[in-house]
């Protein structure tokens, strides 16, 4: 094995990059979770609403 081929080893780097993708990957998951939450609340409040508005109609009318 020539010495230019020990320096030209790269694993550690590649485990670093795949450490990285992984955290990524996570970070991602996280933010879809959070857009997902923040998204189902908007809509749960959006219909609670539509409920309030439609009772006060009824009551009204």
């Amino acid at each position: 094995m020539s010495g230019r081929e020990d320096w030209y080893d790269d694993s550690e780097y590649e485990a670093l990059a795949a450490d990285g993708e992984r955290r990524a990957a996570a970070a991602l998951k996280g933010m879809f979770a959070a857009v997902a939450l923040t998204a189902a609340a908007l809509i749960a409040a959006v219909v609670a609403l539509i409920v309030w508005v439609f009772l006060a109609l009824l009551e009204r009318g």
